[in-house]
């Protein structure tokens, strides 16, 4: 009896890559044997290199010479964590960038863009960077930010696909004046956030504006593992690179518990205790300040950096 080579979750990841894989010309294959990718023998162990002969990666993007660049996990539902850490343990020997993924992160979009596209386009972007480093095009203390890179059509500097904020900022703007909230061309310097992540790439964002008597409050996460890096750790906040995603969504979730209040659904919305609370749970599990900004009425970033 013949078996599915991959399941659904599985197909649409592959589905949801593929152009944006296709744009770098690089290559995707599937279900490739690990021995295959990496050399065993620069394995640490025997009992490593024979697991990497009987396991294959999900998902290995390849550059247009058929080298490895990276390769994704799925950790689905019906996910054997058993020997995530040999997996992991094989990557971090070859200097191979893994990325573990669940169904969270599937089609998680916006302004048209995936997370994982967003991912593929973050790592071959890094290569470019690099590039432009050695050749001594950008300084070698110059930082990777992705909204650095502009669309080919850009109408000034701020043009970028990848800046996923300032679109959102932009829509807060809108709501809060229709509603007669803002008024001045700096009020959006009254809405506080905070990034705070984690060395396995654990990314959860933040954000809180005043309204009227109450405060509204938005929040996003983005779990991704990350047993090795590659190229991106090489860089100036290239890991950090991966949480850039995470702004625009905690503003847009701000946007939406805004408009919540303001039919009269406060009560359903994120409490701002509830949020202050969490992050000085998050600091106790060792997520850090990534970066933040704090308006008059909200203490997020403060609290957060509070030894």
């Amino acid at each position: 009896m013949k078996k599915r080579l991959s399941n659904l979750s599985e197909q649409r990841l592959y589905e949801e890559i593929i152009g944006t894989v296709g744009h770098y010309r690089a290559e995707i294959y599937r279900k490739v044997r690990v021995a295959d990718v990496v050399d065993i023998n620069a394995l640490p162990t025997r009992a490593t290199g024979t697991y990497a002969l009987q396991a294959h990666f999900d998902i290995c993007v390849c550059d247009e010479d058929q080298i490895p660049e990276f390769v994704i996990e799925f950790d689905g539902g019906g996910h054997d964590p058993r020997h995530d850490m040999k997996k992991d343990a094989i990557a971090v020997a070859a200097n191979l960038a893994m990325f573990r993924i669940d169904e969270t992160l599937l089609n998680r979009a916006q302004l048209g863009m995936t997370f994982l596209q967003y991912l593929v386009h973050t790592w071959f972007l890094a290569g470019e960077f690099r590039r432009m480093r050695e050749n001594g095009e950008v300084s070698a203390d110059e930082p990777f930010v992705m909204s650095g890179f502009l669309k080919p059509d850009a109408k000034n500097i701020f043009d970028s696909e990848f800046d996923f904020r300032m679109p959102a900022v932009g829509k807060l703007s809108r709501i809060m004046k229709s509603a007669g909230y803002w008024t001045d061309p700096l009020d959006h310097l009254r809405m506080s956030s905070l990034i705070m992540g984690r060395d396995d790439s654990s990314f959860i964002g933040f954000a809180a504006v005043p309204l009227g008597a109450a405060i509204a409050c938005g929040r996003a996460r983005i779990d991704v593992g990350t047993p090795c890096l590659g190229g991106l750790e090489e860089l100036p906040f290239g890991w950090s690179a991966l949480s850039d995603f995470c702004e625009g969504l905690v503003v847009e979730d701000l946007c939406d518990s805004v408009e919540i209040t303001l039919t009269g659904g406060g009560h359903a919305a994120l409490r701002h205790d509830d949020l202050l609370g969490e992050i000085i749970d998050l600091r106790a599990k060792g997520y850090r300040v990534m970066r933040g900004m704090s308006g008059p009425e909200s203490p997020l970033l403060e609290l957060a950096k509070r030894p």
